[in-house]
């Protein structure tokens, strides 16, 4: 038997359903009809239409690589064992080399002075051209990782990471964060307590030795003219005796901050403060090399609490 046609509009209403669309019925004047139907297409023409002026961010954001630059992407990937998810919106071609390279330096054990070959040597090692391999080296570089040695025999040599443009770098990613001064405050106790229980127990002669001088040398100091760092030298000094490379970058993060968020110019100027920072800092060191644990952990917690007393609330 034929389907009625009430039974075929209600089964093509239940297709319209199931993929998402609404059927309605209107009953309007004829002469309205044209209107609606301007209505209707505007509205299609409306979704059909992409942004063409979005920021340059929010449209780079969503580019991946084309496929030529993915397959010597994941030629480099595979060959080096570097871990990285190559699908990622934005990542260029120059970044994938440059963590290539960076990998290949910490699997081969970060040969400090190490030439890694010539621009034409390394364009042709990673068959690439000048300016994406030149993009990539100002990557590293900034990073610290290598540096450029001229003339005969130079080229990219494996270097040193700056510590200091490390904690600077990840200093502005906080400031963007907005860190304030009692994050501040309760992060550098903590690390700073930390600090001093590895020293207890893992502190040797040398590291004795190196106490002793610290302290002969900041007796060599003026309040008028002593830097920030250099008061602050003590405290990075023990964060070296602990062997620990992850507590010395922290601690020259927490210094640095420190330094942008107190009064540590009226500070060390300040004749009482600066020499009760001084006195604090003798204190530490002769409790730790006398073994008398609690009364080094007295002393430091003494010393963070005036130091916090420094810190502005930004």
């Amino acid at each position: 038997m034929a389907k009625s046609n009430a039974l075929r509009v209600a089964e093509y209403r239940e297709r319209q359903k199931a993929s998402g669309l609404v059927s309605i019925t209107l009953s309007i004047p004829e002469s309205e009809v044209p209107f609606f139907r301007e209505m209707a297409q505007s509205a299609q023409r409306k979704k059909r239409v992409k942004p063409q002026h979005l920021p340059h961010d929010a449209a780079f954001a969503g580019r991946k690589m084309p496929a030529t630059q993915l397959a010597l992407a994941e030629h480099w990937v595979a060959s080096s064992g570097l871990k990285l998810q190559l699908d990622q919106p934005g990542l260029k071609l120059a970044q994938v080399l440059a963590k290539t390279i960076a990998h290949t330096i910490v699997r081969d054990g970060w040969q400090v002075g190490r030439v890694l070959g010539s621009e034409s040597e390394l364009q042709k090692l990673y068959g690439v051209g000048r300016n994406l391999l030149r993009e990539a080296i100002r990557l590293l570089e900034h990073q610290g990782v290598v540096r450029i040695r001229p003339g005969s025999g130079g080229g990219l040599v494996v270097a040193v990471p700056n510590i200091d443009a490390v904690a600077y770098s990840v200093g502005l990613y906080l400031e963007f964060r907005r860190i304030k001064g009692a994050d501040l405050q309760r992060t550098r106790q903590d690390i700073q307590r930390l600090i001093l229980e590895r020293c207890l127990v893992c502190i040797d002669g040398n590291g004795r030795r190196q106490l002793v001088e610290l302290l002969q040398f900041e007796r060599t100091l003026d309040r008028r003219t002593a830097s920030a760092e250099e008061l602050q030298q003590f405290h990075l000094l023990l964060a070296q005796l602990t062997g620990d490379p992850t507590l010395e970058l922290l601690t020259h993060l927490m210094l640095r901050l420190f330094r942008d968020h107190t009064r540590q110019h009226q500070a060390r100027r300040h004749p009482e403060a600066f020499t009760r920072t001084l006195e604090a800092h003798e204190h530490i060191v002769e409790a730790i090399l006398a073994g008398d644990n609690e009364r080094a952990r007295t002393q430091m917690n003494a010393h963070i609490e005036e130091i916090n007393f420094w810190i502005e609330d930004v």
